[in-house]
């Protein structure tokens, strides 16, 4: 081979690796050019935390809540948006079991601040004077029922002994209220009905809303506490109303009679008879006020003493009523043993 051909192949050698580098050099610009700068993001929340988080920030609010003002708003607001957050997968996403175990944890955590607080809310309410108010007892009674039933509730725990608490307090609360009631528009009956109420009263102070508790819902205890006064003036009044009756009766018994013959006579047993079907059953009406079992009127001796006078005024009634009688039987038979005598006329 000639050198001419050796010199013509090292130049067509070199042009063409040349040319290859030239290649890959550009395509190495065009494509370092092409590439944006990359920004370092930082790593992403792990799955559901900002929504989990933000609700546990609002369950804990729940404790901070005043024990004097009962609501169940902030629950069930929560709650709800526990539910909705849950059906749109924002505690877990994809990832079907961190959802639903999410879900359970937080209602749980809700459920648990929540009746605890609602716990103490209603026993602050038993000891002030809300437990007076209506609206607030409904509101007591309503929730305590759902939380009751709730299948977060463990059974025979200190919430549940709590709640069923509340519960034997409404009802003695009832029994009680209904109690005062009955007795707030009383009318007389008899002085055994009275000492059954009396007994009754006694009963409901020596028992309490809650045992070793005295001083739930005083508003009851005013209200026992008022019954024996009530009991003692609707049984005044019954006395007042059979004086008022029983006034003049006197008049109905006649002491001067006839005989199988037509003679006039005097019968004593009227005046006996009359004091006592009215007069001595009456007065001892008024005396068994002392022996009813009243205790704590303000006005006890001054009312059986009214009774007493108003009373009196029949008594000096039938006696003047009598003696008259006495002196005008006499008078007819002294007129039949002289029919002659002049005045004497038949009456």
């Amino acid at each position: 081979m000639s050198v001419n051909s050796k010199n013509k192949k090292t130049i067509v050698s070199i042009v063409l690796i040349v040319s290859v580098l030239s290649v890959i050099t550009i395509s190495a610009i065009l494509s370092v050019g092409s590439q944006p700068d990359k920004i370092k993001l930082p790593s992403p929340p792990p799955l559901g935390i900002e929504f989990t988080g933000d609700i546990e920030k609002k369950i804990k609010l729940i404790d901070s809540l005043p024990d004097n003002t009962l609501c169940s708003k902030l629950y069930i607001n929560l709650n709800g948006a526990i539910e909705s957050w849950h059906e749109e997968g924002r505690f877990g996403g994809k990832n079907t079991l961190q959802n639903d175990q999410w879900k359970n944890i937080l209602t749980q955590k809700l459920y648990s601040a929540y009746v605890t607080k609602f716990i103490n809310q209603a026993y602050f309410a038993f000891r002030n004077s809300s437990c007076k108010d209506t609206a607030t007892l409904n509101f007591i009674r309503r929730e305590y029922q759902t939380l009751q039933k709730s299948e977060l509730l463990e059974k025979s725990g200190p919430v549940d002994s709590n709640l069923t608490k509340i519960q034997k307090i409404l009802e003695r609360h009832d029994e009680i209220s209904n109690f005062i009631s009955d007795n707030r528009n009383y009318s007389f009956s008899s002085i055994q009905n009275v000492k059954n109420r009396l007994a009754d009263v006694k009963r409901h102070q020596n028992s309490p809303l809650e045992t070793g508790s005295v001083d739930l819902c005083k508003h009851l205890l005013e209200g026992l506490g008022n019954i024996p006064q009530i009991l003692f003036n609707a049984h005044v009044r019954y006395l007042n109303n059979k004086i008022r009756n029983w006034r003049g009766s006197h008049k109905n018994y006649n002491p001067c009679k006839k005989d199988s013959l037509g003679k006039y006579f005097f019968d004593p047993n009227e005046s006996i008879k009359y004091q006592r079907e009215r007069y001595g059953q009456l007065e001892g009406e008024i005396e068994a006020l002392n022996t009813v079992g009243y205790s704590g009127i303000r006005d006890f001796s001054q009312k059986i003493g009214e009774l007493k006078k108003e009373w009196d005024k029949e008594n000096r009634e039938q006696w003047t009523y009598f003696t008259q009688k006495r002196v005008e039987c006499q008078k007819k038979i002294d007129c039949q043993k002289n029919q002659d005598r002049v005045g004497c006329q038949e009456e």
